[in-house]
């Protein structure tokens, strides 16, 4: 037994109440109690200590003053009690989870809060992701695959706080269960954090990295709408235009003539005879932006072959610095997965997004955010046909607040930026009050899960994952010394020389 419920002014009530104890007892950990015949669970939300000989804060100065210790003439200690709050979170009854609709009595005795309770409770199953452990309680966090991502999630921290720690350690687990069991994930990998994963053993050969340098857009397969999309500026009569000779183009393939790249599409528009000077030079211009590049050619990659059943598809872009090639690239692959998810041509898909708030940006103009329209479009739609996104960001007031409120889950690191702890607290319902307060004081490796994947607010640590990490960080000091050291070879080098 941990302590008692008291009465108190504010209750208790069905959704909170206060209880005694005398025991050592933490914020966020979660208690037991009797209820109906059944067994309530409450998470304890505040902790206040009080004393009655260190109430009267002018006792305390006098005493001091005068160099008496009030420990040592007076039981002190006896008179200290700790007040615990608690927010109600429901009942078991009879096997079911109901929503508490009275109040406990005052002196029912409250408890630690026993795992087969909380396995219940936040519906933790034994095949489900192992992510890490409860905190303060000595329980494995389980958690469905489909609770976490068939209505998507987002991980929001700030840089330094584990995003990707955390989304190894996810990646590790989905590669661990049964191929036939595991969607398909394909893998934004924006700084190349992620490709040692290809490297670990127990997964060897169902992950697959692909080098953003080798990443070529077919022209031929972009519809019309990819076109207009990469090119958001041009006017109703070019985009007009540019449509009827995308499809004069793709029907002379079909004739025979073979794949098409964006010169040979320059060139028809150079020759087009119909066409308005002025809105030819202008596709011209826009085109050969394109071709400049380097991203286009007449076959491009398959898409398809990035979706496979239980495999990791990881698009290394940690060494391209182009942020609009960069989305050019998430826009069609994202467009090209859910279209032909849609079409049932490819397995469920998790699409995992890092630096999501870089391709898809709250308030950006077309221009500046190629990407953030299908990232949309599959955070209203994809739930429905088994594509899901996995949005990670470092600052969640610049994400879509279209995409982050349609996340049913979110997994919450370390964030101190007033912004986006707001933008988090506006965006999250399933977030309260003193869950969101407590967001600053998380410490590396420590994380609040909140929305469908858990039913109530979860602060976890996570566990340690398996694989080495591909590129460890170094100190400021460790690169200075780094290009000191080479700058003295250098030196030495071409003093031989001479």
């Amino acid at each position: 037994m941990l302590g008692r419920i008291i009465a108190t002014e504010e209750g208790p009530t069905p959704s909170q109440f206060c209880f005694l104890s005398s025991a050592r007892v933490d914020k966020n950990s979660f208690v037991e109690y009797e209820l109906d015949g059944g067994r309530g669970l409450a998470m304890i939300t505040d902790l206040r200590k009080d004393n009655r000989y260190y109430s009267e804060a002018e006792n305390v100065h006098q005493s001091d003053r005068a160099g008496v210790d009030l420990s040592a003439r007076f039981p002190t200690g006896e008179w200290e009690y700790l007040l615990a709050t608690c927010q109600v979170h429901g009942l078991l009854k009879d096997g079911r989870v109901l929503r508490a609709t009275t109040a406990p009595s005052p002196g029912t005795k409250v408890g630690k809060a026993g795992n087969d309770l909380l396995q219940v409770f936040l519906g933790f199953e034994q095949g489900g992701l192992h992510i890490g452990s409860v905190e303060h309680h000595d329980l494995d966090v389980r958690v469905p695959v489909s609770r976490l991502f068939q209505k998507h999630v987002a991980i929001l921290a700030m840089s330094g706080a584990g995003k990707s720690y955390l989304t190894s350690v996810i990646l590790e687990e989905l590669l661990s269960r049964k191929q036939e069991q595991t969607p398909a994930v394909v893998l934004v990998d924006v700084h190349g954090e992620y490709s040692s994963l290809a490297d670990d053993t127990t997964v060897r050969g169902r992950v697959r990295v692909i080098r953003g340098e080798d990443l070529k857009l077919p022209v031929s397969s972009l519809s019309p709408h990819d076109f207009f999309t990469l090119i958001p500026d041009a006017s109703a009569p070019q985009k007009r235009e540019l449509r009827r000779v995308i499809e004069e183009a793709r029907h002379a393939m079909r004739e025979g003539s073979g794949p098409y790249d964006m010169q040979e599409l320059v060139k028809r528009v150079e020759n087009d005879s119909k066409m308005n000077e002025l809105v030819a030079e202008a596709l011209v211009a826009w085109l050969s932006g394109l071709d400049a590049t380097n991203l286009f050619d007449k076959h491009g990659m398959d898409v398809a072959k990035l979706a496979n059943v239980g495999n990791l598809s990881i698009l290394d872009l940690g060494e391209m610095i182009d942020s609009r090639k960069k989305q050019m690239i998430l826009s069609y692959i994202a467009g090209q997965l859910f279209n032909k998810r849609r079409a049932n041509s490819i397995p469920p898909f998790l699409l995992i997004v890092e630096e999501a708030h870089q391709f898809c940006r709250e308030g950006a103009t077309s221009g500046d955010s190629l990407s953030r329209d299908i990232i949309e479009t599959i955070a209203r739609e994809g739930r429905k046909f088994g594509a899901s996104l996995c949005l990670i960001s470092q600052r969640p007031i610049q994400l879509s607040t279209t995409a982050l409120s349609q996340c049913n889950s979110v997994v919450i690191l370390r964030v101190t930026n007033p912004y986006d702890i707001k933008h988090i607290g506006e965006s999250c319902e399933a977030l309260d009050r003193s869950s969101l307060d407590s967001i600053t004081t998380l410490q590396v490796g420590e994380a609040l899960i909140v929305g469908e994947a858990v039913r109530f607010p979860l602060f976890i640590k996570v566990r340690q994952r398996r694989s080495q990490e591909s590129r460890p960080s170094k100190t400021l000091e460790e690169m200075a010394g780094e290009f000191a050291s080479s700058r003295l070879t250098r030196a030495a080098d071409a003093a031989a020389f001479m």
